[in-house]
């Protein structure tokens, strides 16, 4: 005995997603997300002191970068303090070095930390 299955049409709407496809009608906000794309520019300024800049780079640069057509990265660091001339040559300069991107290094002189208006 041979069994039959039979199908019905469904009803409208049902069994189609709203994007036309099949997909039990569910909406994965294609359509909004198309909507919600538009040509813009942002600029972004982040007191990173204390942030990781591998955060950084995954939650803002990296996503920025799959979208937009140009994408600007830069970076203002400044360090005082009792840094060691090694620290500077061989760590710093040396790593600026091999990132292959423009860059300035510059010393500045700070002023004595020595109160001169007591007398």
């Amino acid at each position: 005995m041979k069994s039959e299955t039979k199908y019905g049409k469904p009803e409208s709407g049902e069994g189609k997603s709203k994007e036309g496809g099949f997909g039990f009608g569910i909406d994965f906000g294609i359509g909004k997300r198309k909507e919600e794309i538009a040509h813009r520019k942002v600029m972004i300024d982040i007191d990173a002191s204390d942030a990781r800049i591998v955060d950084i780079y995954k939650g803002i640069i990296k996503p920025l970068k799959d979208e937009a057509e140009n994408v600007s990265v830069r970076i203002n660091t400044e360090a005082e303090g009792d840094l060691s001339e090694q620290l500077l040559k061989m760590e710093v300069k040396e790593t600026l070095q091999q990132l292959k991107s423009k860059y300035s290094f510059e010393e500045v002189p700070v002023s004595s930390k020595s109160n001169d208006s007591e007398g």
